[in-house]
């Protein structure tokens, strides 16, 4: 990221890229191709019949998209969605690449924290833990239903 920096600093544009959680979101929002790819399949597998049957009903191809389409393909976007926050906030290495200071730094790279060259503070290490842990579970907990029928809706086809 220090050509970017390098860049922003020439142009006098307003962000850097070097200790923000900007660095963060541009390296996160280029993963998505994998979602792209698994989203893809899912509209791949709604049956051609849906779509013909809304154009004879009159609709345009964006109400065919967002009436018809996206409602069909919500639990494949929501799965995708619990995914990424899963992914996202578990990254140990883009974080401790691209931040030093520690105001920026995410949750896992403060649980490494908690030790230091000869001795780790085991109980508040394990308390920290078990703290970042339960925002993923309450996300989990919550969205349970669509992931699994996301992961399995068209498993079986007859």
């Amino acid at each position: 990221m220090s050509l970017l920096d390098n860049v922003a600093a020439d142009t006098n544009m307003p962000f850097r890229f070097r200790n923000s959680l900007l660095s963060l979101i541009v390296t996160y929002f280029s993963w998505t191709s994998i979602a792209i790819v698994f989203i893809r399949a899912y509209f791949g597998g709604i049956p051609p019949e849906m779509e013909e049957a809304a154009r004879v009903d009159g609709a345009n191809e964006w109400q065919i998209f967002y009436r018809i389409m996206v409602p069909l393909a919500m639990p494949a976007i929501v799965t995708m969605g619990i995914f990424y926050f899963i992914w996202v906030w578990n990254d140990f290495l883009w974080p401790l690449l691209y931040t030093q200071e520690l105001d920026v730094r995410t949750i896992p790279l403060g649980l490494f924290a908690f030790k230091d060259r000869y001795n780790s503070l085991w109980g508040q290490q394990m308390a920290a833990l078990s703290l970042a842990t339960w925002p993923p579970i309450i996300f989990y907990m919550i969205f349970r239903n669509r992931i699994q029928r996301g992961l399995t809706e068209g498993a079986l086809k007859f």
